[in-house]
């Protein structure tokens, strides 16, 4: 009678650690939650002041978050698009990370004096 509590005590320990790699795996495997905001990196700029949301950014109704942001005055001086890994949405789907950078002149004088990083993720 000994060795068969031995045999569901081994059992036991077995599903317990293959259980817990499976739930680890799959807590690493996930990607992290996507992140939607207007950031200013640089400069004196209210980036926020001008959004546009990435479903008009991007013509797609899928796509979440701030498709582009920029200060109320002055012009565009640059401007690039960077598309990363999968982010998880709020809805627990999966999209990829784009960042759209803009880089401004607010004050009119051809230099670029205020960056702006918009975050969103489209399918």
């Amino acid at each position: 009678m000994r060795q068969k509590f031995h045999l569901f005590d081994a059992f036991t320990m077995a599903l317990t650690v293959i259980l817990t790699l499976v739930v680890c795996w799959q807590g690493l495997s996930t990607p992290p939650q996507s992140d939607y905001d207007c950031i200013r990196t640089v400069g004196p700029g209210n980036c926020k002041e001008k959004v546009e949301n990435a479903a008009e950014y991007h013509k797609n109704p899928d796509c979440l978050g701030i498709g582009k942001c920029h200060p109320a005055s002055g012009q565009i001086v640059s401007h690039s698009h960077e598309v990363l890994d999968t982010c998880r949405t709020s809805t627990e789907r999966y999209h990829l990370q784009h960042i759209t950078t803009i880089g401004w002149d607010t004050d009119n004088d051809g230099r670029k004096d205020t960056i702006c990083n918009a975050l969103h993720s489209c399918p």
